[in-house]
């Protein structure tokens, strides 16, 4: 009987002991106040429980679920079933991986089994290393929208740095680093045309003959009596002046380049005015193109022969102040010839002939050349007239 009452004692102070109680942050005991536990425990209602997921890489898919520590949780795009794909966009679970209705060619370069096309590019197998692009529409990036050999650049870099870059034939030149049309003239001057049968550059395109001009065939040009440097000649009411400001010795003068292009600079002018005498106000028309050759002589001084080719001189106004010409706009144009497309005069002394030059009696040598052979005194008749000016009588 005491032994029976024994056991009694014994089983109340189990049963009202105070029971052990686990160190905080142990497995079984309470979670730490951050609910975190120690390594290799999660925090599970509070209660500090094993982490099936410590040290072990979830696969197929899946991650590691925080609440139960186990491997259970899907990753987004992965799948087991449809309905695990839970974007419209990829609503088709295929390989546990979510897949649009319509599956793009690949999802990775295992996929790409063409040797010609082995890369995978956003689902599209391409080649393995193509360019950015193929021309300026390739390019959509606002900032970067010029195709540069394959790859797309920003538009403050220039097309071209030479003709050379331009391979577009309908923009071949290269001008500031852009490349254009080539719009340059064909001919500045007649002798930029080398075929025969267009030896006229007129306004900048060799043509074959000057059109829509009058043509005029002067008689031989002399030399004024008053001003050796220029020469006269006539057809009709029209006259030709042939005028000389520099020493034009034997040789070809191209009349339409450097300051021949303006009466007021030019060194061999030609001109042709045309007077009242017909009814018409007096017009001047001024060299635009053409090519003078001094054959014999020096053209300044008097005394040369020689020849004008496919001349054009067009209808100008002249200020008489500064002698600058100005084209006449929708004005006529004149052409000089005899026989084909050229003009010839001969205005040299003849040997013995004698002139006076202002201060000086000048003779004609056998090279047709006026020399100086004495001075001219006021009392000679040679070098005198009404005018006081010296003459040759």
């Amino acid at each position: 009987m005491k032994y029976i009452f024994f056991f009694f004692l014994l089983f109340i102070y189990v049963s009202c002991a105070k029971p052990v109680e686990l160190a905080q942050g142990t497995e079984g005991g309470n979670c730490y106040k951050n609910n975190t536990c120690d390594s290799g425990l999660m925090c599970f209602e509070k209660i500090c429980v094993e982490n099936m997921c410590f040290n072990v890489n979830c696969v197929n898919g899946f991650e590691c679920n925080t609440e139960t520590g186990k491997c259970d949780v899907l990753k987004d795009g992965f799948c087991v079933i449809d309905d695990d794909c839970k974007s419209p966009q990829r609503p088709i679970c295929k390989n546990r991986i979510c897949i649009a209705d319509n599956p793009p060619e690949c999802t990775s370069n295992n996929d790409c089994t063409n040797l010609e096309r082995p890369i995978c590019d956003n689902g599209v197998c391409i080649a393995d290393n193509p360019p950015e692009c193929t021309s300026n529409n390739d390019c959509t990036n606002l900032e970067r929208p010029i195709c540069d050999n394959g790859v797309c650049i920003a538009d403050n870099q220039p097309e071209c740095t030479s003709n050379s870059d331009c391979t577009d034939l309908e923009r071949p030149i290269c001008d500031n680093g852009v490349c254009i049309a080539d719009d340059s003239p064909e001919c500045t001057s007649n002798s930029d045309c080398t075929d025969l049968e267009k030896l006229i550059c007129d306004k900048g395109v060799c043509i074959a003959e000057i059109a829509d001009c009058i043509g005029l065939s002067f008689d031989n040009a002399v030399v004024d009596p008053e001003f050796i440097h220029v020469y006269h000649g006539y057809s009709g009411d029209y006259e030709l002046s042939l005028e000389f400001y520099t020493q034009t010795h034997v040789g070809n003068y191209d009349l339409s380049i450097g300051e021949n292009d303006n009466y007021a600079y030019c060194k061999q002018c030609v001109s042709v005015f045309i007077g009242s005498t017909n009814g018409e106000d007096e017009k001047v028309y001024f060299q635009e193109f053409g090519n003078m050759e001094i054959t014999t002589g020096n053209a300044e001084e008097g005394s040369s022969a020689g020849n004008i080719t496919n001349i054009k001189l067009i209808e100008v106004t002249i200020d008489f102040d500064t002698f600058k010409s100005t084209p006449v706009e929708g004005g006529g144009c004149i052409k000089i010839e005899m026989g084909s497309d050229s003009w010839s005069w001969n205005a040299l002394c003849s040997d013995g002939d004698t002139r006076c030059n202002f201060d000086r009696i000048e003779t004609c040598n056998l090279n047709h050349i006026w020399v100086e052979t004495e001075n001219c005194l006021a009392s000679d008749k040679i070098c005198n007239d009404s005018s006081g000016l010296p003459i040759c009588n």
